[in-house]
């Protein structure tokens, strides 16, 4: 899915001018990378982003240099009524 489709699904669904939905989505994944950037873990409803720091690598006969990266793994959380409803069938 492209950031097109998303923003025009939203915009379709919750009846808000795609405009202002392109540009509240772009926003929010810029902070969204400034944070990752920065090093900080972040919890959203449904997702969690775990940032780390890959290091530099130096060249050597089989691969190339690598500057210092920044990357996040990204891990879907389960939703609360699916545990608190397994938890009742105990």
């Amino acid at each position: 899915m492209s950031f097109k489709d998303i923003t025009a699904s939203i915009s379709e669904s919750e009846s808000i001018p795609a405009g202002k939905v392109r540009k509240i989505t772009k926003a929010l994944l810029e902070r969204i990378g400034e944070a990752i950037d920065n090093g900080e873990k972040l919890q959203l409803p449904g997702f969690v982003f775990t940032p780390r720091t890959l290091p530099a690598r130096d060249a050597d006969a089989d691969k190339a240099a690598r500057p210092e990266r920044k990357v996040a793994t990204l891990r879907r959380r389960q939703k609360k009524a699916a545990e608190d409803s397994s938890k009742a069938l105990d």
